[in-house]
């Protein structure tokens, strides 16, 4: 499956708090030395994160009447946004609670409220079959791409027609840049990652941008 991805979580923290945990990855201003993707920014950062939780979240259980400003998505951290349909249930937005498997995640159902088991599949939003669900990445012509696999850093299309095929293609994704052509660096790619082919590689991936919410609950 490599690596899961990475899921956002509340913060716990103590009476005063003001600043969630786990809230996304280190900005690439924080970074040193990095190798930054064309178009980001010092405030932006690389990789993408699942969750579900609230904007803000009460205080400890000593101090419950405390809100702890910035536990959760916000537009600088935003989550991922997915379709899903969930047994029992109709289609629906939803978030991702953990990884389950390569294309399964534990999902949340945002208007439902019931949490369960959906597969990566190529059906189109409003027709999905029950069990699946849909990610989508949008790239420099804009358009929405459904994807068949997803890590921290990187997506993968549908475009060999099958989950696994050779030839679908690999994006760098992140929730900021991508549908200006922006690239980054990536070395040992497959042929189908590169853009202008293997011979004549530039030795980039294109990034692409994952649908999100920065607001979440």
């Amino acid at each position: 499956m490599g690596r899961p991805l990475k899921i956002m979580k509340a913060a716990t923290g103590a009476f005063g708090s003001t600043t969630g945990t786990d809230i996304g990855f280190p900005s690439v201003g924080s970074l040193t030395a990095p190798v930054t993707p064309t178009g980001m920014i010092s405030t932006e950062f690389y990789g993408v994160v699942g969750g579900n939780i609230a904007s803000t979240q009460n205080g400890t259980p000593a101090y419950p009447q405390t809100v702890i400003a910035a536990a959760g998505p916000n537009a600088g951290n935003p989550v991922i946004l997915a379709r899903v349909f969930i047994t029992g249930q109709s289609e629906e937005d939803g978030y991702i609670v953990r990884q389950k498997g390569e294309r399964k995640y534990l999902v949340y159902g945002a208007s439902s409220g019931v949490s369960g088991v959906c597969t990566l599949s190529n059906e189109a939003d409003s027709s999905l079959t029950e069990g699946n669900m849909t990610l989508t990445v949008f790239t420099s012509d804009s358009s929405a791409i459904r994807l068949s696999k997803l890590t921290n850093k990187y997506a993968t299309d549908w475009t060999g027609g099958s989950a696994g095929s050779p030839d679908n293609i690999v994006y760098f994704v992140n929730f900021f840049q991508g549908v200006d052509g922006e690239t980054a660096v990536k070395s040992g790619g497959e042929k189908a990652t590169f853009t202008n082919g293997w011979s004549s590689s530039t030795g980039t991936i294109e990034m692409a941008v994952i649908e999100s919410d920065p607001s979440a609950l």
